[in-house]
């Protein structure tokens, strides 16, 4: 269209400044060109007083500031789940060109944008870095914002806001928007149990059988609570002892409550204790914990690696119930051993594998001692000074003991005999008890000499004698 001057005061060259000035702030429709020849029937002067009606700064303002709309929705997250804020975002810059995006995401320490090329990260703050409009529009339409996990307690939320505005390379920037929100809600994660080891040892010796288990709760920042209960497979196998970890026995278990943290040190401390002799010595048992870990949300972790695998030991006989030292007339007899006990621990597996206790075979000696060996010991179809027996279980040793009989010498004594007894048991481990604490005094019971016949109250004078010893009285 071929433009007209009609008081000739402005050049065509101004004219056409002033067209372009229009062009770039439709925002003003006065500025159109168009609409303004429109207006004021073609009348430039008329065109130009209008202009000369906007201010000057005013104009500049409008024209080279970018504009960010299109963002502000709230949003509802777990945080396992990732969010693209600004789906819809529009920039705008009325000039053209290029523009910055910042990005400010608070409060802290709840999450931030996937790492890319052209955003510049610095604490809480993001920058898109110099682009065209339409770039940094597609830009931030990509960011994805990823939640920290477990940084919010189970059971409440965490609002998280996102402060955006552009910028311009003359340094004027968009307006601030902080309605874009993303809620983020927590999804509960199940409890950790690792470190689980299977251990060998003695049925006599304790061993702890968590000594590297490590109890863990990643949510509210590892500190949720958790129960650990501990059960034995046969709570006939052994006993944990709890000491000061903290842990109770309750209904057949054991149990703790407190952070992760503490459960850890807790279960490490815990030292479990064989039951001796569940089994013939040399063979093993073997005892399996299974540890149950439940968090405050009842998500559950069970495990039934730990073991302990315990070796039986064999265990020597006893023998108890010796009497006191015994008196013993000569050619008369006893029982040396009436409270004896003969007592051996270790039991013997049959073939139903059932553990039958005191059942070891033992052999068994009885011998008199002494430095003057005198008399016998005498059984049903034995007599002699050393009695001895095979294969028999401690039990039938007792028996035997008890009826067991020691007859003295029966030629005179003239002093008292002390002969000693020395019991010998072994078992089929070749493991042996000894006892010489039974003694037996022997003595022969005399008669003193007496004397008989004896008178009193004799009497006699001064003329005649008298017989003391004699049966006849004497006469006066």
């Amino acid at each position: 269209m071929k433009l007209r001057d009609p008081f000739n005061r402005f050049s065509r060259r101004k004219v056409t400044a002033i067209c372009s000035l229009r062009c770039v702030a439709p925002k003003f429709s006065v500025l159109c060109a168009m609409n303004s020849v429109s207006t004021f029937g073609g009348s430039w002067f008329a065109c130009a007083l209008l202009l000369l009606s906007v201010s000057i700064p005013q104009l500049f303002a409008q024209t080279n500031s970018p504009i960010i709309a299109g963002v502000g929705q709230p949003w509802l997250n777990t945080d396992k789940q990732t969010r693209d804020p600004f789906p819809n975002a529009v920039i705008v810059h009325p000039d053209g060109s290029p523009v910055t995006v910042t990005i400010v995401v608070s409060p802290a320490g709840f999450g931030g944008f996937q790492a890319t090329s052209g955003l510049v990260v610095s604490g809480v703050t993001n920058i898109i870095t110099l682009r065209s409009t339409g770039n940094a529009q597609s830009f931030l339409r990509g960011l994805t914002f990823v939640p920290l996990e477990n940084q919010v307690d189970i059971g409440s939320s965490q609002p998280i806001t996102f402060a955006v505005w552009a910028t311009g390379t003359n340094n004027l920037s968009s307006a601030t928007n902080s309605s874009t929100t993303v809620t983020v809600t927590p999804v509960n994660d199940s409890p950790t149990l690792a470190g689980t080891i299977t251990t060998s040892t003695t049925d006599k010796v304790g061993v702890r059988p968590f000594p590297n288990v490590t109890i863990a709760d990643v949510d509210n920042r590892g500190t949720q609570t958790v129960a650990v209960t501990i059960t034995l497979d046969d709570s006939a196998k052994g006993a944990i002892q709890t000491g000061s970890s903290g842990f109770t026995f309750s209904s057949g278990s054991y149990v703790f409550t407190g952070p992760p943290a503490n459960a850890t040190t807790a279960i490490r401390q815990l030292v479990f204790a064989p039951t001796e002799n569940r089994r013939s010595p040399g063979l093993t048992e073997t005892t399996t914990f299974t540890v149950i870990v439940t968090d405050a949300s009842n998500a559950s972790v069970t495990s039934s690696a730990s073991t302990v695998t315990a070796t039986s030991i064999n265990d020597a006989p006893a023998i108890s119930g010796i009497s006191p030292p015994h008196f013993l007339q000569t050619g008369r007899s006893l029982n040396p051993f009436p409270d004896v006990v003969v007592a051996d621990p270790d039991p013997v597996d049959n073939s139903s594998n059932t553990n039958i206790v005191g059942a070891q075979r033992l052999s068994l000696v009885v011998r008199l001692t002494g430095a003057n060996i005198s008399g016998t010991l005498e059984a049903p179809g034995f007599s002699g000074t050393m009695f001895a027996l095979s294969g028999i279980t401690p039990q039938e040793a007792t028996a035997q003991l008890r009826e067991l009989v020691y007859r003295a010498q029966s030629t005179p004594l003239t002093t008292t005999n002390s002969v000693g007894f020395s019991i010998t048991t072994t078992d089929t481990s070749n493991a042996s008890a000894t006892n010489t604490a039974t003694v037996v005094n022997v003595f022969t019971l005399f008669t003193p000499p007496g004397l008989s016949g004896t008178r009193s109250e004799q009497r006699v004078n001064d003329n005649n004698t008298v017989s003391l010893f004699s049966s006849e009285r004497a006469e006066f």
